[in-house]
Parts: C-alpha cells; sequence; structure tokens
C-alpha cells in the first residue's frame, strides 16, 4: 500500500526582506501507510503573500521552517 496525497491549505507567515506578513500557503500532504501520525508537506504554493521585492524569504508553516527565494516575482525552493 502506497502513501496517501491530500492538498491542504495552511496559514503562515512568510518572513524577510525586512518584512513579516500573514499568509496562506498550498502543499500536498502525504501521510505514510499505516501509521497517519507520520506525515509530511510537500510542494508548497504561496496563496497571498502580496507583492514583494526579490530575495531571499523564509515561510513558516505548521511548526516548520521552509526558505524560499522570490525572483522574477517567483517564489521558489532555496533548500
Amino acid at each position: 500500500m502506497g502513501s496517501h496525497k491530500e492538498p491542504v491549505v495552511l496559514n503562515g507567515v512568510l518572513r524577510g526582506q525586512g518584512r513579516e506578513i500573514a499568509c496562506r500557503a498550498s502543499a500536498v500532504k502525504v501521510t505514510m501507510p499505516g501509521d497517519p501520525r507520520m506525515f509530511e508537506y510537500v510542494d508548497y504554493r504561496l496563496l497571498d503573500a502580496g507583492d514583494l521585492p526579490d530575495g531571499d524569504y523564509e515561510l513558516f508553516v505548521e511548526g516548520r521552517k521552509i526558505p524560499l527565494r522570490r525572483k522574477d516575482g517567483n517564489f521558489l525552493s532555496a533548500a
């Protein structure tokens, strides 16, 4: 039996470039077979971060810190 994947929307905080913004992010929650307590979020996408300058940011959601980089108006993983 494989892992279970489901889309979710998470509330978070985006920090960087001297700013701190409440935001929402969509992600895919991947639950491991046999133990629903074992899961990870993948494929984060910011939904409402607004118009921000390019540069390095950190997204904080569900006790996790995800490094991001905004380049040419798009957020990319900086990990």
